[in-house]
Order: structure tokens, then C-alpha cells, then sequence
């Protein structure tokens, strides 16, 4: 089958500017917070710098590798996930921050698990999926039982660091990938009640994810305590306006807004570019979604068509959930917002998605018809 010449440009070109827009923003957001933590103010803008440069030696590898090799690797892929999953949460394995368990050290490094399971999960289930396509469609769940037994734990294991964020967004893009494999709606609401049980449950024995629901509900109540969060990046997104306050002149990430660089970054870009950056950013994450569908649409192949569709899912959802919390319209989850936000496995992640995308729009419908 011919191959495309050149790679999807306007695939490239979004995911390009917001990772640059994204380096501009963690050194305008973080300087601060490096100079507080006595650390040079360039710290965490050479270290978002490592990654790029490794997220985008992994993006050219995963771009060259034929994403149909993927199907072999699916299972061993869930293995991986999994056995990673676990070992997170074993002590001394897993590094303990902020009341969680959520990294493994290597080193001078730390990465997350969890991210790498986005990719390692979608495959896996694409994978299946598009091997069980007939006795899928025959007899619904009960033909993937074992599969989903491996998703289910997982998610079950994520949940466990606590990480109820990550959870959310892989388990509802996971969903999404089952329907469009023909999952009936019946049992996908059943599969929905579930998770919203293991939710419940999840909520009932952290304080901290109850606090955040009830801060949600009335963030100004708490503005000093449980709402400080929320109601700096109101504060920051008011205050920019139409045009924005200009690069740098950001006055909420000066101790104000928490965690400006990382899961809130967006409230930056808004006081600084204002509304029209805002606008902007969700338009280029918008192509993405635009991109990643059409190539899915076009793959030859369902395990293609499957795997294009949820690595685009789960990156446009993530990204739509980070946006919401800075808005105030859910509660604080600790989500990265992808390619912008400070974050080494997060960025690496995405890019491999990225990367695979890019591949499998070189077998698409054109590129046979040429």
C-alpha cells in the first residue's frame, strides 16, 4: 500500500504552537516559583526543555514505526501498564507527594504510570476490539470479559494512588471507544453506573476529593481556604480580559494562583493573552480534534479507525476537562493540560499519541487511491 509522502501539516502545526506557546508559558509561570523554592528561575523552563527535545525524538520514532506492529504488541502493552501500575504504589517504588502516590523515580527524574497507560490501554483495546469484532457484536461485553478485567484493574489501580482525574478521563475515553466499537447502550450504562460507584466510594474515603466537590459548589465561601485555587484563577482570567495583560505582566502567578505552570497554566494564558488567547488555544485544540477524527475515518483498518479514534478522544477530553476546572465548571481534578502544562511524562505521552496519529494517516484512504 503507498505511503503519503509528507505527514498531516495540520496535525503538526496545532500541536507544534501549543508546544511552544506551552514552553513560553511554564517560564513566564514558573520563574517565580523556582526563585521561592531556591532554584535558578530558569529551572523548570530547562527541564520542560529536556522533555521537548525527548518527546519530540519519540514522537519521530512512533511516527516511523508501523502503527499496525501495535496489534502485537497490545497485550504485552497491558501487561506493562499494569505491572507499572502496581509498582507505583509499592513503597520505596512509588514517590509519595502531596498526599499521593502517583510517580516512580529514575534517578534525577520521576514519570507517571498512569500517562503512559492512555497509550498502552488505547492499543490494547483497539487491539481487542478489532480481533473480536464479530463475537463483539454478538454477545457485547460478555465476548471481551477477560480484556475488560485488565482495563477494569487498571483503573481500579489508578484510582488507588489516588488519581480520580486520570480515572475519569481514561475510563470515559475508554467508553467512548467501546461504543464505537458497537458496545449496545444498556450495558455501557451499566458500566457507567460502576464507575460512578467506584466514584462514590473514591470520594467517601478521601477528605480531600469531598473537599474539592463541595469547594466546587461555592468557591467564593472558601475563597481562603479550599477555594484559594479556583478563585486566584477567576481572579487571573478576569483581570485579562479582551487582550490580556501582555507576556510576563501575569500578577496572579506571583504567589497568588497555585500551581500556575502546571494544572492551571491556562489561567495564565488568559490574564496574559486575554480572551483572544483563550480563544485561540481551544481553536488549536479543536484542529486536533478535527485532525485526529478525519484520520481515524480514513484508517484501512479498524484496529486503525479504533486506535486513532481514542488517542484523539482522550487527548481532546483531557484537555476539555483541565479548561472546565479553570473555569470553575468542575471540580479541581489535578489533570495537566496537554502539550501546555509543566510536566515531563505528560508531554511525552502526548507526543507518542501524537506521533502514532501521524502514522496511521500515512495508510489512510488517499494514500491508497494515489
Amino acid at each position: 500500500m503507498p505511503r503519503k509522502a509528507h505527514a498531516d501539516i495540520w496535525l503538526v502545526l496545532p500541536v507544534t504552537l501549543l508546544v511552544v506557546l506551552g514552553i513560553v508559558m511554564i517560564y513566564s509561570a514558573s520563574a517565580f516559583v523556582a526563585v521561592r523554592g531556591h532554584k535558578p528561575q530558569y529551572y523548570y523552563l530547562v527541564r520542560q526543555l529536556a522533555w521537548t527535545v525527548i518527546g519530540a525524538g519519540a514522537l519521530a520514532l512512533s511516527y516511523r514505526v508501523d502503527y499496525r506492529r501495535y496489534r502485537r504488541w497490545a497485550l504485552p502493552a497491558a501487561v506493562a501498564v499494569l505491572l507499572l501500575l502496581v509498582a507505583v504504589l509499592i513503597p520505596p517504588i512509588g514517590h509519595f507527594k502531596g498526599g499521593v502516590r502517583r510517580w516512580i523515580g529514575l534517578g534525577p527524574v520521576d514519570f507517571q504510570p498512569s500517562e503512559l497507560a492512555k497509550i498502552g490501554l488505547m492499543i490494547f483495546l483497539a487491539a481487542v476490539l478489532s480481533t473480536k469484532r464479530e463475537p463483539f457484536l454478538k454477545a457485547g461485553w460478555k465476548a471481551v470479559l477477560p480484556e475488560l478485567g485488565v482495563v477494569g484493574a487498571c483503573l481500579g489501580l489508578i484510582m488507588l494512588e489516588p488519581d480520580l482525574g486520570t480515572t475519569v478521563t481514561l475510563a470515559a475515553s475508554l467508553g467512548a471507544l467501546f461504543f464505537v466499537g458497537g458496545l449496545r447502550l444498556r450495558p455501557l450504562l451499566i458500566c457507567g453506573g460502576l464507575g460512578a460507584t467506584a466514584v462514590t466510594w473514591s470520594l467517601f474515603h478521601n477528605a480531600y476529593q469531598r473537599a474539592r466537590v463541595m469547594t466546587f459548589l461555592d468557591p467564593w465561601s472558601v475563597a481562603q481556604g479550599k477555594g484559594y485555587q479556583t478563585v486566584q484563577a477567576f481572579l487571573a482570567l478576569g483581570r485579562g480580559g479582551i487582550a490580556g495583560t501582555g507576556p510576563a505582566a501575569s500578577r496572579q502567578k506571583l504567589f497568588f494562583l497555585p500551581a500556575p505552570h502546571t494544572d492551571f497554566i491556562l489561567a495564565v494564558i488568559g490574564e496574559e493573552l486575554g480572551f483572544i488567547g483563550l480563544v485561540g488555544v481551544v481553536a488549536l485544540f479543536g484542529i486536533i480534534l478535527w485532525r485526529g477524527m478525519r484520520i481515524a475515518l480514513r484508517a484501512p483498518d479498524l484496529f486503525g479507525t479504533y486506535l486513532a479514534f481514542g488517542l484523539t478522544f482522550c487527548l481532546f477530553l483531557q484537555a476539555t476537562i483541565n479548561m472546565m476546572v479553570v473555569a470553575g465548571l468542575m471540580p479541581t481534578k489535578g489533570l495537566t493540560l496537554p502539550f501546555l502544562s509543566y510536566g515531563g511524562t505528560s508531554l511525552v505521552a502526548s507526543l507518542v499519541a501524537v506521533g502514532i496519529l501521524l502514522n496511521i494517516s500515512q495508510h489512510g484512504v488517499s494514500a491508497k487511491a494515489e
